[in-house]
């Protein structure tokens, strides 16, 4: 079989004259990858969802713990007093390591490991990515959050009503009330 120098050696047509964009490359199935993912109306609802019961949180606990804050308060505490009665086997000591798992000791190992794991495999471009997010993440939290928390007197004040939120009455507390 002779090849012109004008054909290519494969049956997909003649060559391309530079500069005409490539075709997209297509998986083997010769399906399109399947990225991006586009929003759903599932994930509209849980994103409307989430802004509703952000929103409703700052408005209930606006004046404190008068008014509507006093409601919600006393119905968490009935609802936390049922789920203390429950008691299984084993379920205080799986709570109390879940609970580790989500502190800061055990985040900061975690990251510290993912950072040590990525060097050692010689994955300079994720240790890159990682440790640019992670500064990122720390400038806008310490210089483009904070402040604007701080001047939002709102907020403010509906966070701190939930994080000077009483112990439930009645309960006894198997694990540290830190956080």
């Amino acid at each position: 079989m002779d090849v012109s120098p004008n054909q290519p050696a494969t049956p997909g047509g003649p060559l391309r004259p530079p500069g005409l964009p490539r075709t997209p490359r297509r998986r083997p199935s010769g399906e399109p990858p399947p990225l991006p993912h586009h929003l759903q109306t599932s994930g509209f609802g849980w994103l409307i969802a989430a802004v509703v019961l952000a929103v409703a949180s700052v408005v209930v606990f606006a004046d404190g713990w008068r008014g509507p804050g006093l409601a919600v308060t006393a119905v968490d505490t009935a609802v936390v007093g049922w789920l203390a009665g429950l008691r299984g086997p084993g379920l205080t000591g799986a709570m109390q390591a879940l609970a580790a798992l989500g502190s800061w000791t055990a985040i900061t190992v975690l990251l510290w490991g993912l950072l040590a794991a990525l060097l050692v495999l010689r994955r300079l471009r994720q240790l890159l990515v990682v440790l640019g997010a992670w500064m990122v993440l720390g400038f806008i939290a310490q210089y483009l959050l904070a402040p604007l928390v701080q001047a939002t007197s709102l907020l403010v004040i509906a966070l701190s009503a939930a994080v000077r939120r009483p112990r439930p009455f009645g309960v006894e507390f198997r694990g540290d009330w830190a956080g």
